[in-house]
This record gives C-alpha cells, structure tokens and sequence, in this order.
C-alpha cells in the first residue's frame, strides 16, 4: 500500500483511516470529516464544520480536505468505470 510504503503510516492506523479513525485526535477529525463529506455526497453540516475547526484546521485546509477526498474518489469512481489494470508492482510486505 502506498501509504504505508511512502508515508510510513502503520497498517494499523491506515485501518482506522479507512473506518473514519485515527489515534491522533486531529487527524482523526479530519479524516471523520473526510468520510462525513463522502457519505453526505457533499452536504456537510455546520455541525461537521463545526467540529473539523474546532479539531484546529482553517477554512484553507477544510478545502483542502475535500479537495483530496474528491479527487481520491474520482479517481476511484473512473477506475472502476473503466476497469483499469494495475500496472504498477505491488508493494513489499512490511
């Protein structure tokens, strides 16, 4: 996994990642709010807002949240359409 492989996030915590968790409360409401923006398909509350600014990022950095959660999604959604093939090795085992 690339995230692992380049990013050195443990597999454990990438898990967390993927269920809308992290150990670092921070992090945690970034990617919590990650997921709220995928499965509310963009129509977040103010509530949501609330807590991902609370958590201490900018309104800069919310963008940038939703900017990387839709191009990740895309980029998901246009692979699946197209069925790519997976032309790059696959990492290591840690």
């Amino acid at each position: 996994m690339a995230a692992v492989e380049f990013c050195g996030i443990p597999v454990e915590e990438l898990d967390l990642h993927r269920q809308g968790r992290a150990t670092d409360p921070r992090r945690s409401a970034a990617v919590t709010f990650a997921k709220t923006v995928i499965e509310t398909h963009g129509k977040v509350s103010d509530a949501d807002l609330d807590l991902v600014r609370q958590a201490g990022y900018k309104d800069s950095q919310i963008l940038e949240i939703v900017a990387l959660t839709v191009r990740f999604s895309m980029t998901n959604f246009l692979n699946s359409v197209m069925d790519t093939d997976v032309d790059i090795p696959a990492p290591s085992a840690a």
